[in-house]
């Protein structure tokens, strides 16, 4: 394990230097000066196990300060930390590394049953490359919607990195939104790295029906178009809950706005990794047809899969299971368009479109 842990990470964590090109500029985007109504729950978010750096004198927030579901979040960082790393890498993420941090490292160990693998090992495991597809995926979608609107919201944001690793138009407003202690450990480690667009932390969970207030405290503005990222997330949750994030983003978004994120098939939940359940976070949520599920929340769904020739990039290998074969395990890739109000339909069936557990 420790041979393992030192091919990821180093003894001691250390703090990203801003990557090249990523240096403040004259008219970059500051971070706002002004705090909203969940930064006041900085210091109630840090858990009492947090500790002070060494060489700097700042707070250093820990992955045990992360609930279940969040930590998720860093193991899919070590996961974009070994892709970062692949001479033939579908995308960069050259703060993975640090946000990983050892917990990550040991998660996904624990994932791959705690068998030693080297790198060249890893690289045939499809887990990684799904992953490594999904955020290529959504990096090329982001960025184009993002040409369109003024505005992005990242729900249940983790250890996502675009707002620092991509490139994004002059004055875009990048909101990031998940619990306190997941924004407090990634600010702590991102702390000298500066965002490429006017971003803003909203610090709510998406369990309290007040997170939109706040992200409108934080500056959002539901009468222009936006783009929505729910990326890893809508299968943690309970179907009432999943309902209620959609509803919420209907409410939120005018005709024109976009969503993206992805979904599994409804037998892709008995399907799961067992370690998730030992974790504390199953997966929850699946539906075999998304297109209809987001329908009734007046939303014009365009879904893919991995290995589709949209969402490949060369890294897929073999077949890509129709979708009208029975009983596959799928994930869906879905890009959303919000349609005027009058266009949405009733609640979508559960029968065989939704599984809850």
């Amino acid at each position: 394990m420790s041979q393992r842990r030192e091919s990821i990470v180093t003894d001691e964590v250390t703090r990203p230097e801003a990557a090249p090109g990523t240096e403040r500029e004259p008219g970059a985007h500051p971070r706002p000066d002004t705090e909203t109504e969940g930064d006041a729950e900085r210091d109630a978010g840090r858990d009492a196990n947090r500790g002070v750096s060494r060489d700097t004198g700042r707070d250093v927030h820990r992955e045990t300060d992360i609930d279940a579901v969040g930590r998720t979040s860093l193991l899919t960082a070590a996961i974009r930390a070994v892709e970062h790393r692949r001479a033939d890498r579908i995308h960069t993420d050259p703060y993975a590394e640090s946000l990983s941090g050892e917990a990550g490292v040991g998660l996904l160990a624990e994932m791959l049953d705690g068998v030693q693998v080297t790198e060249q090992q890893l690289r045939l495991l499809s887990v990684g490359d799904v992953i490594a597809i999904r955020t290529r995926y959504f990096d090329d979608w982001l960025q184009a919607a993002a040409r369109e609107v003024p505005q992005v919201v990242s729900l249940a944001s983790g250890m996502d990195c675009r707002a620092y690793r991509l490139d994004w138009p002059e004055g875009l407003r990048y909101f990031e939104l998940d619990r306190a202690p997941v924004i407090a450990y990634k600010e702590d480690r991102l702390a000298d790295v500066p965002p490429r667009a006017d971003h803003r932390t909203v610090r709510a969970d998406l369990a309290d029906p007040d997170w939109g207030k706040r992200l409108l405290a934080a500056g959002y503005d539901p009468e222009l178009p936006s783009a929505w990222l729910m990326e890893g997330l809508l299968y943690y949750l309970p179907e009432s809950a999943v309902r209620q994030v959609l509803a919420q983003v209907r409410d939120f978004t005018t005709p024109g706005s976009t969503v993206g994120l992805d979904l599994a098939s409804v037998d892709a939940l008995s399907g799961q990794l067992d370690v998730f359940n030992r974790w504390g976070c199953p997966w929850l949520f699946g539906t075999d047809r998304p297109e209809e599920f987001l329908a009734s929340y007046g939303f014009t769904a365009r879904v893919v899969q991995p290995g589709d020739p949209t969402a490949s990039y060369g890294r897929w290998s073999g077949p890509v299971q129709p979708r009208s074969a029975e009983g596959a395990r799928r994930a869906f890739f879905v890009e959303a368009e919000r349609r005027a109000a009058d266009q949405a339909t009733g609640r979508a069936p559960l029968n065989d479109s939704v599984a809850v557990r």
